[in-house]
């Protein structure tokens, strides 16, 4: 199994790839700015890629090479080496990004059938509320009240107790370890 450091976004692997990123951006002669506006994405995503913060769908590594090998040419590097720059970002590993990249990458805990985070979505249902209805009771969003049940999140001890408030009191039987 991988170590968690270095497959978890900021991990090891993603700052080594986003250095590799970094300095054919650098080689070209480009700053981060202007490697956005040839790519076509946010300044953000480019330093987040740098950072190891982000991983690159398929689009956008595309649309950063095509960039690389545009600014060989423009920079005087010379089209060969815009060319050098291109296939090297295309060979750097990059894990594929899941499908929701928002949140993470961490793994849910607890979500089989009858787990803490299954229990908690059965007693909320046996009430006849919705996840928004639980949250405006508890005075949180209702993402936050979503993840607790999907698994993403462990509830305190304190909060627990205002959940049995709403829910009743079966929430304090659950087991979030």
């Amino acid at each position: 199994m991988p170590d968690p450091a270095e497959t978890a976004i900021g991990g090891s692997r993603h700052i080594a790839q986003g250095n590799a990123l970094r300095n054919l951006r650098i080689k070209q002669g480009l700053s981060q700015s202007e490697l956005a506006n040839a790519a076509r994405v946010s300044l953000a995503t480019i330093v987040k890629l740098e950072r190891g913060e982000r991983v690159p769908g398929e689009k956008v590594k595309e649309a950063l090479a095509e960039a690389l090998e545009k600014a060989g040419g423009e920079a005087g590097t010379g089209a060969e080496a815009g060319a050098e720059a291109a296939a090297a970002l295309r060979a750097i590993d990059w894990p594929p990004p899941y499908a929701a990249q928002s949140y993470n990458y961490r793994q849910p805990i607890n979500v089989e059938a009858g787990g803490p985070a299954d229990q908690l979505k059965q007693l909320r249902l046996a009430t006849g509320l919705t996840q928004s209805q639980v949250a405006m009771k508890l005075g949180i969003t209702e993402q936050k009240y979503a993840r607790f049940e999907r698994g993403y999140s462990r509830p305190s001890e304190s909060f627990l107790k205002d959940l049995a408030r709403v829910l009743g009191e079966d929430v304090k039987k659950i087991r979030f370890e």
